[in-house]
Protein backbone atom coordinates (compact mmCIF):
# COMPACT_ATOMS: atom_id res chain seq x y z
CA UNK A 1 0.00 0.00 0.00
CA UNK A 2 1.42 3.41 -0.99
CA UNK A 3 2.06 5.96 1.77
CA UNK A 4 -0.60 8.56 2.62
CA UNK A 5 0.94 11.97 1.87
CA UNK A 6 -2.03 14.04 3.07
CA UNK A 7 -1.45 16.84 5.57
CA UNK A 8 -1.55 15.69 9.17
CA UNK A 9 -2.36 17.98 12.17
CA UNK A 10 0.66 19.57 13.86
CA UNK A 11 1.53 19.29 17.49
CA UNK A 12 0.69 22.40 19.61
CA UNK A 13 3.86 23.70 21.24
CA UNK A 14 2.48 26.76 22.99
CA UNK A 15 4.15 30.10 22.42
CA UNK A 16 2.99 33.36 20.88
CA UNK A 17 1.33 33.86 17.53
CA UNK A 18 -0.37 30.95 15.85
CA UNK A 19 0.90 28.63 18.58
CA UNK A 20 2.35 25.97 16.18
CA UNK A 21 5.82 27.40 15.36
CA UNK A 22 6.12 25.08 12.33
CA UNK A 23 4.94 22.04 14.22
CA UNK A 24 2.47 21.01 11.49
CA UNK A 25 5.17 21.05 8.81
CA UNK A 26 7.66 19.13 10.97
CA UNK A 27 5.04 16.59 11.96
CA UNK A 28 3.91 16.06 8.36
CA UNK A 29 7.55 15.61 7.24
CA UNK A 30 8.20 13.06 9.98
CA UNK A 31 5.02 11.20 9.05
CA UNK A 32 6.00 11.26 5.37
CA UNK A 33 9.42 9.76 6.14
CA UNK A 34 7.89 7.07 8.34
CA UNK A 35 5.29 6.18 5.70
CA UNK A 36 7.95 6.09 2.99
CA UNK A 37 10.17 3.81 5.06
CA UNK A 38 7.28 1.47 5.77
CA UNK A 39 6.40 1.43 2.07
CA UNK A 40 9.97 0.60 1.02
CA UNK A 41 10.26 -2.15 3.62
CA UNK A 42 6.94 -3.60 2.47
CA UNK A 43 8.01 -3.55 -1.16
CA UNK A 44 11.31 -5.26 -0.26
CA UNK A 45 9.43 -7.98 1.61
CA UNK A 46 7.06 -8.51 -1.30
CA UNK A 47 9.98 -8.69 -3.75
CA UNK A 48 11.70 -11.25 -1.53
CA UNK A 49 8.52 -13.34 -1.31
CA UNK A 50 7.98 -13.19 -5.08
CA UNK A 51 11.60 -14.21 -5.71
CA UNK A 52 11.32 -17.11 -3.28
CA UNK A 53 8.12 -18.32 -4.96
CA UNK A 54 9.77 -18.19 -8.39
CA UNK A 55 12.83 -20.13 -7.21
CA UNK A 56 10.70 -22.78 -5.52
CA UNK A 57 8.46 -23.11 -8.58
CA UNK A 58 11.48 -23.64 -10.82
CA UNK A 59 12.96 -26.14 -8.38
CA UNK A 60 9.72 -28.13 -8.08
CA UNK A 61 9.31 -28.12 -11.85
CA UNK A 62 12.86 -29.40 -12.23
CA UNK A 63 12.25 -32.14 -9.68
CA UNK A 64 9.03 -33.16 -11.46
CA UNK A 65 10.81 -33.35 -14.81
CA UNK A 66 13.79 -35.41 -15.92
CA UNK A 67 16.62 -36.54 -13.73
CA UNK A 68 19.75 -36.97 -15.81
CA UNK A 69 22.07 -39.71 -14.59
CA UNK A 70 25.75 -39.66 -15.51
CA UNK A 71 28.55 -42.19 -15.38
CA UNK A 72 32.28 -42.17 -16.07
CA UNK A 73 33.75 -45.56 -15.21
CA UNK A 74 37.07 -47.31 -15.87
CA UNK A 75 37.31 -50.24 -18.25
CA UNK A 76 40.24 -52.63 -17.66
CA UNK A 77 41.34 -56.24 -17.28
CA UNK A 78 41.15 -56.28 -13.45
CA UNK A 79 37.32 -56.24 -13.48
CA UNK A 80 36.98 -59.27 -15.74
CA UNK A 81 35.94 -62.47 -13.94
CA UNK A 82 38.53 -63.95 -13.82
CA UNK A 83 40.99 -61.09 -14.54
CA UNK A 84 43.02 -61.22 -17.74
CA UNK A 85 46.44 -59.95 -18.75
CA UNK A 86 45.06 -57.48 -21.32
CA UNK A 87 46.95 -54.19 -21.17
CA UNK A 88 44.38 -52.02 -22.94
CA UNK A 89 42.44 -49.64 -20.66
CA UNK A 90 39.83 -46.96 -21.12
CA UNK A 91 36.54 -45.52 -19.92
CA UNK A 92 32.80 -45.87 -20.37
CA UNK A 93 31.13 -42.45 -20.27
CA UNK A 94 27.49 -41.57 -20.76
CA UNK A 95 24.14 -40.23 -19.60
CA UNK A 96 20.66 -41.56 -18.92
CA UNK A 97 17.43 -39.50 -19.03
CA UNK A 98 14.75 -41.10 -16.87
CA UNK A 99 11.91 -39.38 -18.76
CA UNK A 100 12.89 -40.26 -22.34
CA UNK A 101 14.55 -43.47 -21.04
CA UNK A 102 17.41 -42.81 -23.45
CA UNK A 103 20.80 -44.21 -22.53
CA UNK A 104 23.83 -42.72 -24.25
CA UNK A 105 27.14 -44.54 -23.85
CA UNK A 106 30.58 -43.94 -25.31
CA UNK A 107 33.30 -46.51 -24.66
CA UNK A 108 36.92 -45.77 -25.55
CA UNK A 109 39.60 -48.39 -24.85
CA UNK A 110 43.12 -48.85 -26.21
CA UNK A 111 45.59 -49.93 -27.20
CA UNK A 112 44.83 -53.58 -27.99
CA UNK A 113 47.40 -55.93 -29.42
CA UNK A 114 47.27 -55.71 -33.23
CA UNK A 115 47.23 -59.49 -33.43
CA UNK A 116 44.28 -59.73 -31.06
CA UNK A 117 42.04 -56.68 -31.70
CA UNK A 118 38.47 -56.49 -30.36
CA UNK A 119 36.10 -58.97 -31.94
CA UNK A 120 32.92 -58.11 -30.02
CA UNK A 121 31.62 -55.71 -27.37
CA UNK A 122 28.46 -55.82 -25.29
CA UNK A 123 26.68 -54.55 -22.24
CA UNK A 124 26.07 -57.48 -19.90
CA UNK A 125 23.79 -57.81 -16.88
CA UNK A 126 25.39 -58.83 -13.56
CA UNK A 127 26.68 -57.17 -10.38
CA UNK A 128 30.35 -56.37 -9.92
CA UNK A 129 32.39 -59.54 -9.50
CA UNK A 130 29.95 -61.80 -11.36
CA UNK A 131 29.33 -62.72 -14.98
CA UNK A 132 26.03 -62.32 -16.79
CA UNK A 133 24.38 -62.62 -20.16
CA UNK A 134 24.46 -60.09 -23.00
CA UNK A 135 21.99 -57.23 -22.62
CA UNK A 136 22.95 -54.98 -25.55
CA UNK A 137 25.36 -55.18 -28.49
CA UNK A 138 27.76 -52.22 -28.70
CA UNK A 139 29.37 -53.33 -31.95
CA UNK A 140 32.95 -53.28 -33.19
CA UNK A 141 34.41 -50.76 -35.60
CA UNK A 142 37.82 -52.46 -36.01
CA UNK A 143 41.35 -51.39 -35.10
CA UNK A 144 43.48 -51.51 -31.99
CA UNK A 145 41.65 -48.57 -30.35
CA UNK A 146 38.07 -49.45 -29.53
CA UNK A 147 35.07 -47.10 -29.74
CA UNK A 148 31.49 -48.33 -29.88
CA UNK A 149 29.42 -47.62 -33.02
CA UNK A 150 26.09 -48.14 -31.22
CA UNK A 151 25.80 -45.32 -28.68
CA UNK A 152 22.07 -44.73 -28.00
CA UNK A 153 19.24 -47.01 -26.99
CA UNK A 154 16.09 -46.95 -24.86
CA UNK A 155 15.57 -48.82 -21.58
CA UNK A 156 12.26 -50.26 -20.48
CA UNK A 157 11.06 -49.99 -16.86
CA UNK A 158 12.73 -53.20 -15.65
CA UNK A 159 15.98 -52.37 -17.43
CA UNK A 160 16.00 -48.90 -15.88
CA UNK A 161 15.79 -50.45 -12.41
CA UNK A 162 18.70 -52.75 -13.23
CA UNK A 163 20.77 -49.92 -14.66
CA UNK A 164 20.23 -47.61 -11.69
CA UNK A 165 21.18 -50.47 -9.36
CA UNK A 166 24.59 -50.87 -11.07
CA UNK A 167 23.73 -54.22 -12.66
CA UNK A 168 25.18 -53.50 -16.10
CA UNK A 169 28.77 -53.71 -17.27
CA UNK A 170 30.64 -53.17 -20.52
CA UNK A 171 32.82 -56.01 -21.78
CA UNK A 172 35.08 -56.13 -24.82
CA UNK A 173 36.14 -59.47 -26.25
CA UNK A 174 39.16 -60.50 -28.31
CA UNK A 175 40.19 -63.76 -29.97
CA UNK A 176 42.80 -64.19 -27.23
CA UNK A 177 40.16 -63.62 -24.52
CA UNK A 178 36.82 -64.59 -26.08
CA UNK A 179 35.13 -64.61 -22.69
CA UNK A 180 36.12 -60.99 -22.11
CA UNK A 181 39.41 -59.07 -22.29
CA UNK A 182 38.43 -55.90 -20.42
CA UNK A 183 35.39 -54.90 -18.41
CA UNK A 184 33.84 -51.82 -16.84
CA UNK A 185 30.94 -51.77 -14.35
CA UNK A 186 28.51 -48.89 -14.95
CA UNK A 187 27.77 -46.80 -11.84
CA UNK A 188 25.27 -44.04 -12.68
CA UNK A 189 24.71 -41.11 -10.31
CA UNK A 190 22.39 -38.08 -10.62
CA UNK A 191 24.14 -35.11 -12.17
CA UNK A 192 24.60 -32.19 -9.69
CA UNK A 193 21.89 -29.97 -11.21
CA UNK A 194 19.28 -32.74 -11.07
CA UNK A 195 20.30 -33.65 -7.53
CA UNK A 196 19.94 -30.01 -6.40
CA UNK A 197 16.48 -29.71 -7.98
CA UNK A 198 15.36 -32.95 -6.36
CA UNK A 199 16.66 -31.78 -2.98
CA UNK A 200 14.91 -28.42 -3.13
CA UNK A 201 11.69 -30.00 -4.35
CA UNK A 202 11.76 -32.55 -1.54
CA UNK A 203 12.44 -29.81 1.02
CA UNK A 204 9.49 -27.72 -0.19
CA UNK A 205 7.14 -30.71 -0.18
CA UNK A 206 8.27 -31.66 3.34
CA UNK A 207 7.59 -28.14 4.62
CA UNK A 208 4.15 -28.10 3.02
CA UNK A 209 3.27 -31.42 4.64
CA UNK A 210 4.54 -30.13 8.01
CA UNK A 211 2.33 -27.04 7.76
CA UNK A 212 -0.74 -29.12 6.87
CA UNK A 213 -0.06 -31.39 9.83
Amino acid sequence: MAPDFRRRPGKYTGGIGNGYRGGAVESNLDAFVMDANRYVRGEERMHSIRLTIIILAISIAGAANATVWVFNDPVDASQVVPPTGELATGTAVGTYDDVTNMLNINVAVGVFNAIYPPTAAHIHRAPFGANGGVFHVLGVAGGVNYTNPNTNFVLNAAQEVDFLNNLYYVQIHTSLNPGGAVRGQLNPVPEPASLFALGIGALVLARRRRRKA
